[in-house]
């Protein structure tokens, strides 16, 4: 194989990728009930 075949490539892409949770109270009776839900992201092409 002779250099003239060879390709580099140096491109970096950033990307933000956040993951959290998200919290519903409830109020029952005199009581709080917290619904807790995971947020998690991905990466989808």
């Amino acid at each position: 194989m002779t250099r003239r075949y060879i390709q580099v490539d140096r491109i970096t892409d950033w990307l933000e990728v956040s993951t959290g949770f998200a919290v519903r109270p409830r109020t029952i009776g005199n009581q709080v009930e917290l619904e807790v839900t995971p947020r998690i992201a991905s990466l989808n092409s």
